[in-house]
């Protein structure tokens, strides 16, 4: 039951945009052709034709400043939009996310100097290495011996962030010997 009333509205919706979309091409059809006939009749007529020529022209030139002033306005605010997300990316150091907002800030500005300012800031981002990926080095994985209240034991400790690895070791030989195949491992 419900498919078919789906289908029911879903037919006369169809219809009644194709009446709407046939009515306005017809009409704009025959305005179009209204024009045409009005053009023929005034260059036919005994007016000046060169006072209402420069009549339009001005005016057309009047609607094109204004139109130029929305157009520059509208740009600036595209343009300060995609400099504040661009800068904003570029200080939470996301690298994507700030590459492609500079790409569509390259679309409102030509200014040489912002591009290539904001440009170099992006690359630092790129090829700034994580805290974590440098606390996690090699020369920060130290043995650290632990006593316990019935034995002692060694582990591997980062000593940058205090991260203890599990494993216990009884011997300080082994320990090392541990320590240097994890060092191998997180080269």
């Amino acid at each position: 039951m419900k498919k078919k009333i789906v289908l029911i509205v879903a037919i006369v919706l169809g219809i009644a945009l194709c009446f709407f979309g046939f009515k306005k091409f017809y009409l704009d059809k025959k305005n179009k052709a209204k024009v045409a006939e009005n053009v023929d009749e005034t260059s036919q007529s005994s007016i000046d034709t060169t006072a209402i020529e420069t009549v339009a022209a001005s005016d057309t030139l009047q609607i094109d400043d204004k139109s130029s002033n929305s157009e520059n306005k509208d740009q600036q605010e595209e343009l300060d939009k995609w400099l504040k997300k661009t800068k904003y990316y570029i200080k939470k150091k996301n690298y994507s996310k700030a590459k492609s907002c500079f790409k569509q800030l390259k679309v409102f500005t030509k200014d040489k100097k912002i591009l290539e300012d904001l440009k170099s800031q992006i690359d630092k981002i790129k090829n700034s290495k994580s805290s974590s990926k440098k606390e996690n080095t090699t020369q920060n994985w130290i043995i650290e011996k632990v006593a316990a209240q019935d034995t002692t034991y060694y582990v591997i400790k980062n000593s940058a962030t205090g991260l203890k690895l599990s494993n216990r070791y009884y011997s300080k030989e082994v320990a090392e010997k541990e320590l240097e195949n994890f060092k191998n491992i997180i080269k």
